[in-house]
């Protein structure tokens, strides 16, 4: 978060507020409005819009109960379903501090975030794309 997705002094609040929302899901779960009870996530990636470089869009929770990725924090749509077209899964290397996409056709437990297509993104949310 601090080198690439939300990096600068520019992004110092919505960094604080993503990291701050993570860690209230790792503390509490996550309230999933269809239960209104408080859920464990399994997994946590960021979503990114994938052009020319990495754009970040948000940190989904992925829901143990029905494998759609839940938003903690972002823009875009409160819940993707998992059929989501999703281009590329990344893995985050500490040492040249950048995403490099991992050879995988599903979330595993090495993916850190997923490309998706903004194109594609829009065509599947809608105008909902980037609120």
């Amino acid at each position: 978060m601090n080198t690439v997705c939300l990096a600068g002094a520019h992004s110092d609040i919505a960094r604080q507020e993503a990291l701050s929302a993570v860690d209230d899901v790792f503390k509490q779960g996550l309230i999933v409005s269809d239960h209104d009870k408080r859920i464990p996530i399994s997994q946590f990636v960021i979503l990114m819009y994938q052009n020319k470089s990495l754009s970040f869009r948000g940190i989904y929770g992925i829901s143990p109960l029905s494998e759609d990725y839940i938003r903690i924090y972002g823009r875009l749509p409160k819940i993707l379903p998992r059929d989501i077209p999703i281009d590329s899964y990344l893995k985050y290397s500490s040492s040249s501090r950048s995403f490099t996409v991992i050879p995988t056709k599903t979330i595993t437990n090495t993916t850190d975030a997923i490309g998706i297509d903004p194109a594609k993104a829009k065509k599947y949310f809608g105008n909902a794309s980037d609120k």
